[in-house]
């Protein structure tokens, strides 16, 4: 999962603890059931901060790696 946030924008893995802390967040949603556009807006909004915006398709590109990596 670093290395597709990292393929995102390299900012977003530069503090590998928050960013599992926020991945874990995205989990969160998706077990809730919540839907992918707002996963990917949600997503890119609790990713962006600091030099980095993310758009909502790079939220979904987040939440895809997510899913694939540790939350089935």
């Amino acid at each position: 999962m670093i290395a597709a946030l990292k393929a995102v924008d390299p900012a977003l893995a530069a503090d590998q603890a928050k960013a599992i802390g926020k991945a874990l967040n995205v989990c969160q949603e998706i077990k809730a059931g919540k839907d992918d556009t707002t996963l990917a807006n949600n997503a890119a909004q609790r990713f962006s901060g600091g030099s980095v915006t993310l758009t909502p398709e790079q939220g979904a590109v987040i939440v895809a790696a997510v899913k694939a990596s540790f939350c089935p």
